[in-house]
């Protein structure tokens, strides 16, 4: 792919698959590393002068499309490979890693199968629709791979409009995992039910091939029960749930925002009506049978989707255990997403709460 087309892609992905806050980020870094003016109230004399002005734009869009075709520097497309690398991504899968050697890193750059990131390079991501040659970043014991991959607007017919879609791969060495990170795509990008999967799948293989690894799926549903027993700063509802073979969706709402399902509700109402529940033996009763009620129907029933809330840290997740029939949990980050950091302690939580959870069984 030609830069110019490589150009045009970058900003068709940023128009239409980035949230306006993404937006806002990258031209606040622009804006802070000096490679552009994007306040009206600053006036461009002098060696600022030659700077890119944005500020009488009004249109984020816009903006950003000015600033990548017309940056003769060749730097600002970098700001978007970088923040691709940093950013929160909506969804995740996690498995574990064994047999993952550094050595071979480097052995796969020389043999120009992965491209090593450099911020003051040229160079710029291979976009392909298989995903080939991802792009390498390494960070302490991390490494970062980026897969991109080049999906087209089916519904446009007569304009080939494309947006490069990643999909973030992180090998973490000191916790013997890979997280595999991507975002929510439009149904005019997708080619079929199972999209999310079957990249996922394709990323997992690319990986397994590509540094001779061994990936196994974590049985998240154990953890989650094991969260459930032992944990008290997380809440964890049941949102789908199984039983008789039928599927219950216990959600209150089907908005994200109202997250607390039914039998959470239920037993906090129990909770907050104490003193009406224990005026007398009768009330008293009904609470009792109420409470073996829910823990019946939570103990005997599968949960295939939960969600868990980190009350102090402001986290919400969703959880999807045998996503599409896979093996592996597949993970939903709710609300506005910010930095990685969010994400990174979720996984860290929940490898702690596996390995908690595998010594507890070994030990027995």
């Amino acid at each position: 792919m030609s830069f110019e087309r490589y150009i045009n892609c970058l900003v068709d992905t940023v128009k239409n698959v980035y949230p306006n806050y993404f937006k806002k980020n990258i031209l606040k870094q622009l804006s802070k590393d000096g490679l552009i003016i994007n306040d009206k109230r600053v006036s461009p004399k002098g060696q600022i002068s030659f700077i890119m002005n944005v500020s009488y734009i009004d249109d984020i869009d816009s903006k950003i499309e000015y600033i990548l075709k017309n940056d003769d520097k060749k730097i600002c497309y970098k700001y978007i490979e970088e923040f691709e690398f940093n950013k929160a991504y909506r969804h995740s899968v996690i498995f574990e890693v064994k047999e993952f050697k550094f050595d071979i890193i480097q052995d796969l750059v020389d043999e120009n199968k992965i491209l090593m990131y450099k911020k003051d390079s040229t160079m710029y991501d291979f976009i392909s629709t298989e995903g080939d040659r991802p792009t390498l970043r390494v960070e302490g014991n991390k490494v970062y791979l980026k897969f991109n991959f080049l999906l087209k607007n089916r519904e446009l017919e007569d304009i080939n409009q494309y947006v490069k879609y990643n999909v973030l791969a992180i090998i973490d060495n000191e916790i013997n995992v890979l997280e595999i990170r991507f975002d929510r795509i439009g149904l005019n990008y997708k080619t079929r039910h199972t999209f999310y999967a079957d990249i996922i799948d394709k990323v997992v293989s690319k990986i397994n091939d590509l540094l001779n690894i061994t990936t196994t799926t974590i049985d998240f549903k154990a953890v989650v029960n094991y969260i459930k027993e032992e944990k008290d700063d997380v809440s964890i509802y049941a949102v789908e749930l199984l039983r008789n073979g039928t599927i219950a969706y216990l959600d209150a709402s089907s908005n994200e925002e109202m997250i607390i399902p039914i039998l959470g509700e239920l037993e906090q109402l129990i909770d907050t009506n104490q003193n009406i529940f224990n005026s007398n033996n009768e009330t008293k009763k009904i609470k009792d049978m109420l409470k073996q009620f829910i823990e019946g129907i939570e103990t005997n029933s599968d949960l295939p989707s939960v969600k868990m809330i980190w009350p102090e840290k402001g986290i919400k997740i969703g959880i999807k255990h045998n996503y599409k029939d896979r093996e592996y949990s597949f993970f939903m980050h709710y609300d506005e997403l910010g930095d990685k950091e969010r994400i990174d302690y979720v996984t860290r939580y929940l490898i702690e709460c596996y390995r908690e959870l595998k010594n507890k069984i070994q030990s027995n």
